[in-house]
């Protein structure tokens, strides 16, 4: 569903340096709960598709 660019691993990695345990922690939590969110509205718009 959510495609990433090519670019983007060296950015993280630049990133990487810069971003501490907790953070990475907080940032995990984040992205799960965001991916979560999306699973969630898709499943709700394929239901009312088949509606």
């Amino acid at each position: 569903m959510l495609r990433l660019s090519t670019p983007l691993p060296s950015a993280y990695l630049l990133l990487w340096g810069k971003i501490s345990q907790s953070d990475l922690i907080h940032i995990k939590t984040v992205l799960r709960s965001c991916f979560m969110v999306s699973n969630y509205c898709y499943s709700i718009a394929r239901q009312i598709n088949y509606k």
